[in-house]
């Protein structure tokens, strides 16, 4: 069974309801404000609290349990991302 950032593709929770396109809307956008890449459109203060959001652990795991996905893996991968971790 081939499991991609953390979530198992046997849940039946995994089925691309609104619910979890607005997840993976909320924690992209995250990635987007914390790398910063488009400063005009994300001031040092959003990218600042982006950063925060996705280096909070107990944050990324409630996120991450709302998918039945394992926090760890969708933390490291989403700072990954954001260039926050290798």
């Amino acid at each position: 069974m081939i499991r991609r950032a953390g979530i198992d593709p046997a849940s039946t929770q995994n089925t691309l309801t609104s619910e979890v396109l607005l997840i993976g809307a909320v924690l992209r956008q995250a990635v987007v404000d914390a790398r910063g890449d488009q400063p005009s459109q994300c001031p040092e203060r959003a990218q600042m609290e982006a950063q925060a959001f996705l280096l909070d652990q107990d944050v990324i795991d409630w996120w991450a349990a709302l998918l039945g996905a394992d926090g760890a893996a969708i933390g490291h991968a989403l700072r990954r991302e954001a260039g926050l971790e290798m």
